[in-house]
């Protein structure tokens, strides 16, 4: 059986593929002293739309920052910082599959939602935990993430896989800030939900029970997508420094697909010593396995 919650074994580093800091005269002096060759302003990348970006200057989004490319940066002193900063992300995830009811006990099917029954016909569901982990040392740390996953499949449209159901949810916002363990649960339409204290009857525990996680962080709030999208995202902030985290959620995929794969980059702001405002960094994308295992 999958164990969920453990550590990842390996992960896959991200590569920066570009930084913005805020558009003032003083971070275009931070911005040299992170060994950016320029002599104007003029020079830098202008503000791309493609990327979700994190700083908040109350300067309109078209000017507010500065977008440094990852191929202008040098060896400075600052630049040797931002390379200590590692941020990884499991190449191949946990998966638990629900393919059918002849593989379910007869509790867990006592308890599903004849929603589900019937779309057991058509669909497949996975249990599907990510991981994530960052190394940021003793100069830097990481107040703020935006992790963005794309689902995608072999089938012929984006909407054959959806991610069904995200943890945490919002009503976990307030456990979050207790530094523990957490159980999760799924309810009735397997969809993720906290489970404190005693369970209640309603909850499908599928085979391998309740699910727990232990947030190392003594507060933080966590923003996510909502359901049935394949664009998803995790939203990590309020908080001192995020260091590794398990992003769990539970597909929906139509039958018969052979391949099942998500596109992950991450967005983060970093603080450095020596740096009054934060830098943003933003990534490649890393390609992550989900199905076949």
């Amino acid at each position: 059986m999958v164990k969920f919650g453990q550590p990842f074994k390996e992960f896959s580093p991200f590569d920066i593929a570009h930084i913005s800091i805020p558009d003032t005269a003083e971070s275009f002096k931070k911005i040299k002293e992170l060994g950016v060759d320029v002599v104007s302003r003029n020079e830098l990348a202008e503000l791309k739309p493609s990327s979700m970006h994190l700083l908040k200057t109350g300067i309109p989004a078209e000017t507010r920052l500065r977008v440094i490319t990852a191929d202008k940066l040098t060896d400075s002193e600052a630049q040797k910082q931002l390379k200590k900063v590692k941020v990884g992300v499991a190449p191949v995830a946990r998966v638990y599959a629900i393919s059918d009811l002849s593989t379910l006990s007869d509790d867990v099917k006592k308890n599903l939602s004849n929603e589900v029954k019937q779309n057991l016909n058509f669909f497949d569901y996975y249990v599907v935990e990510l991981g994530l982990s960052a190394l940021v040392g003793r100069e830097a740390t990481i107040p703020e993430v935006m992790f963005e996953v794309d689902l995608y499949s072999d089938g012929k449209d984006r909407t054959d896989v959806t991610a069904n159901s995200i943890m945490p949810q919002v009503a976990l916002k307030k456990i979050l800030s207790i530094n523990g363990k957490i159980s999760i649960g799924f309810d009735k339409l397997l969809k993720l939900v906290p489970v404190v204290g005693t369970a209640l009857s309603s909850i499908v525990t599928l085979e391998f029970g309740n699910i727990e996680f232990k947030w190392e962080l003594e507060k933080y709030e966590i923003d996510t997508s909502g359901p049935l999208d394949y664009d998803t995202y995790w939203h990590i902030y309020e908080t001192k420094n995020v260091q590794s985290f398990n992003p769990l959620m539970v597909l929906k995929a139509k039958k018969k697909l052979a391949k099942i794969f998500a596109k992950a980059r991450l967005t983060y702001a970093i603080k450095m010593r020596g740096f009054l405002t934060p830098v943003e960094a933003y990534t490649d994308e890393k390609e992550i396995k989900i199905v076949p295992q």
